[in-house]
């Protein structure tokens, strides 16, 4: 449905916290730290494994062939 609508030239806004489905799903990604937002671009420009660790805390890896982001939460 979201698809749709953005095809038929609506802007979709959508919040979430999950970096996969922003890969996954969105044509630009304004990401925030501590409330302010730190990049406004293509998912594949802030979806880094250095910008996760610094937003999240947590290390991870950005595997760009399946557009998915593994957290390493074991630490």
């Amino acid at each position: 449905m979201l698809k749709k609508l953005s095809a038929s030239g609506m802007t979709v806004i959508s919040s979430m916290h999950a970096p996969t489905h922003a890969y996954r799903y969105a044509d630009k990604v304004v990401a925030l730290k501590q409330g302010r937002v730190c990049a406004c671009v293509r998912p594949e420009e802030v979806i880094t494994e250095e910008n996760i660790e610094q937003i999240y805390g947590v290390r991870a890896r950005v595997l760009p062939e399946y557009r998915a982001v593994v957290l390493d939460v074991t630490r």
